[in-house]
């Protein structure tokens, strides 16, 4: 069974739990911020943000014709500002709100790779371990790392081939990759989904547990992510739809497509959920700084889920035509997560986010 360092919750606990209720009742549409000390421990609703600054974000998220749900932070997360953009379910005239459920496509990937370096913590893989130890099958599975999965550089390469129907199981999502999947020898940079399917099997094998166990286990319950969920929860109460580009025509979500993205694009959160997250991985609260710096290669290119450059990280998923958008900065003093069910593209939330970022981060004008 993983280990990891054990949150301190006592008290602050059970006033956190209070805190979500709060949080989760005040889920409507609209704008509001809330305060949170000691990182999301106690929540309470305070004053909002000067209206100039606020009316700027919503100006630019506007502009680039989005809807759905930011949240963002200047300061470490002791307040977290939320506002919601269009509907979840224009027909029945439902609006997005704060605590709107999204999947988050390849977000998922940041808690795949901190499970794997949970395993590494433990003695249990190493950088270095082989592919071939687990799926030996796999053409230069003997010359493929646990590392060069992590980053996209273990030269496998695959689309995202539609199953027909649901793939019901873990096992049948690991063997349509398999199926699909073509191992080219050459280690150089290339962004495949695959990678992080087999890493999601190779946690179960390692644990010989269910992937989506060992996540409940080792992130979910110990952060109280009660909003994470998968895809097959979520689709028996998530009642949002997709939206094409800047049009209202609604999108139908492919649940075949979504099944067979294992480990790495098939998990649903909200954008409070997904801060606590990663928020807990940057503050050493899921693991040690230099553990921290394993996963993420002393913050250089990409590896473990996220884009890192000099002063901050960044990850985005597009799925069904869902986007999801997280930037943070490396003093994890600015945070700003978008989560959107209409976009014309993933390069206009891109734009939106690092624009909000930019704002956030400008000195207040005398």
């Amino acid at each position: 069974m993983l280990e990891h360092k054990k949150i301190k919750r006592s008290l602050l606990g059970l006033v956190f739990l209070s805190g979500v209720l709060v949080l989760k009742l005040w889920g409507i549409n609209g704008s509001k911020t809330f305060s949170w000390l000691n990182h999301g421990e106690f929540a309470v609703a305070s004053a909002h943000q000067p209206e100039s600054q606020s009316a700027k974000i919503r100006q630019i998220v506007n502009k680039q014709h989005l809807w759905g749900t930011l949240l963002y932070t200047s300061d470490s997360g002791h307040k977290l500002h939320y506002k919601t953009f269009g509907y979840a379910n224009q027909a029945t005239g439902k609006k997005n709100g704060i605590n709107e459920l999204y999947p988050i496509a390849s977000l998922q990937k940041g808690y795949t790779g901190s499970l794997i370096q949970m395993l590494i913590n433990q003695h249990l893989l190493t950088m270095n371990t082989k592919l071939a130890q687990f799926y030996p099958q796999i053409p230069y599975a003997k010359k493929i790392t646990i590392r060069e999965l992590l980053d996209h550089t273990s030269g496998i390469q695959m689309g995202e081939p539609v199953p027909s129907t649901k793939l019901v199981s873990q096992s049948q999502a690991i063997n349509w990759t398999l199926k699909h999947l073509k191992s080219t020898g050459k280690f150089n940079w290339n962004y495949s989904n695959a990678n992080y399917t087999l890493l999601a099997g190779i946690i179960s094998q390692v644990t010989q547990r269910p992937y989506y166990e060992v996540l409940q286990a080792e992130i979910l319950q110990p952060l109280h992510l009660s909003q994470t969920v998968t895809w097959q929860t979520a689709s028996q109460k998530f009642t949002g739809q997709a939206y094409f580009n800047n049009q209202t025509r609604v999108y139908p979500v492919s649940q075949p497509l979504l099944s067979s993205e294992f480990g790495c694009g098939n998990l649903y959160t909200d954008v409070t959920d997904y801060y606590y997250f990663v928020n807990a991985l940057q503050s050493q609260r899921l693991f040690k700084q230099q553990a921290y710096d394993q996963l993420t290669q002393d913050h250089t290119s990409y590896s473990g889920g996220f884009y890192y450059q000099k002063n901050f990280q960044r990850a985005d998923g597009a799925d069904n035509h869902y986007f999801s958008f997280y930037y943070g900065t490396k003093n994890n003093k600015i945070t700003v997560i978008f989560f959107a069910n209409r976009s014309p593209s993933d390069y206009a939330g891109r734009v939106a986010v690092k624009e909000i970022a930019n704002l956030l981060a400008a000195p207040p004008k005398s």
